[in-house]
């Protein structure tokens, strides 16, 4: 079960069924085992939604039992974010690691 990465075009957080809209500078990326499974997801935010998206992540790992894995946080260039939606075929994105939380029992 994978979920691959969105392109980085927007923040992917939402409130009042909106979406924020602004460049997202951060990518949270979940990667957890369920077996025989890998479960690999990703989410865009900017910086004022990062916190938001990262708890919805931790979250959605705890609602499906998952807790070995972890959560890694990483800035990201939005500017490359979009040579890769332009580019599908290029390798994913790639950013710094500045974070890495580990799933656990809840």
């Amino acid at each position: 079960m994978t979920s691959p990465s969105l392109p980085l075009t927007a923040c992917q957080s939402s409130q009042g069924g909106r979406r924020c809209g602004r460049v997202p500078r951060f990518q949270a990326q979940l990667e957890a085992e369920a077996q025989p499974w890998q479960v690999r997801r990703s989410a865009d935010a900017c910086a004022d939604h990062l916190g938001d998206v990262v708890q919805a992540l931790t979250d959605w790992a705890r609602d499906h039992d998952l807790t070995t894995g972890q959560v890694t946080v990483l800035a990201v260039d939005p500017v490359a974010g979009a040579r890769q939606a332009a580019c599908p075929s290029t390798l994913s994105l790639t950013g710094f690691a500045f974070s890495t939380i580990p799933l656990g029992p809840g």
